[in-house]
């Protein structure tokens, strides 16, 4: 017990507090995740699961063998689906399109404000934002660990050179006084764009379009459905 409350998925308690044992200096030893996730050794997978606050076990050791080119080489057709759903499964959108890599990160953080928050992968990011789209193009799973800063850490930049308040802007802030517009009229601001909470990040949306920025495996331009292959959406 940590005072009143219980610390649970192996958190422990530390000044009043439950927080989650951090990895320092473990082996590379990889694991296979109940959740279908390869994390780096065991440690690891107890800190995801600390993290997320979910039941973890280890499937098996190694990676988990629906990563793709770890298969039996089936088929070009059986990689591309592959790839396709592990782009997917990371936040990426997928172009058919493309000649070369055609998972596409299309994270537009330059214009979101900095609000400090550290990932499970113990790098601080400017933004949530810039956190979700490391974790499309390295396709790790990585989460808010922690708000503000990484301690000892040294914070990632944001890919905006110069961080404004919203006031400062072109188009002024939101209603909220803190998020950022990207058009006239409030265009973008979560009071017009009506993004699905559960299944957004932030709440803001592209000003032309409508489109919400949706989290891994949902779709819809509310992002309150699931894509293909995902299910158990909270709407």
């Amino acid at each position: 017990a940590c005072g009143a409350t219980v610390c649970s998925f192996g958190a422990k308690c530390m000044d009043g507090r439950c927080l989650c044992p951090p990895c320092e200096q473990q082996p590379l030893s990889r694991v296979c995740g109940s959740n279908g996730v390869t994390y780096s050794n065991e440690c690891e997978l107890r800190l995801a699961a600390c993290q997320q606050k979910e039941e973890l076990e280890v499937e098996k050791r190694g990676p988990c063998e629906d990563e793709c080119g770890s298969g039996d080489g089936s088929g070009s057709g059986d990689a591309i689906e592959c790839e396709r759903d592990s782009c997917r499964k990371y936040g990426g959108s997928w172009d058919e399109d493309m000649e070369d890599d055609r998972c596409v990160c299309d994270y537009t953080c330059g214009t979101v404000p900095q609000n400090l928050v550290c990932g499970s992968d113990g790098v601080a990011y400017a933004n949530e934002c810039e956190l979700k789209k490391s974790r499309c193009e390295k396709r790790q799973d990585i989460y808010v660990a922690s708000q503000g800063p990484c301690q000892g850490v040294p914070t990632l930049p944001s890919s905006s050179p110069e961080l404004l308040h919203c006031s400062k802007t072109v188009y002024g802030c939101c209603p909220d006084n803190m998020t950022l517009a990207l058009g006239v009229g409030s265009a973008g601001c979560p009071s017009t764009c009506h993004c699905n909470p559960y299944g957004s990040y932030g709440g803001s949306c592209d000003p032309s379009i409508g489109q919400c920025s949706c989290k891994p495996g949902v779709g819809g331009l509310k992002c309150d459905r699931c894509e293909p292959g995902f299910w158990n959406f909270r709407g």
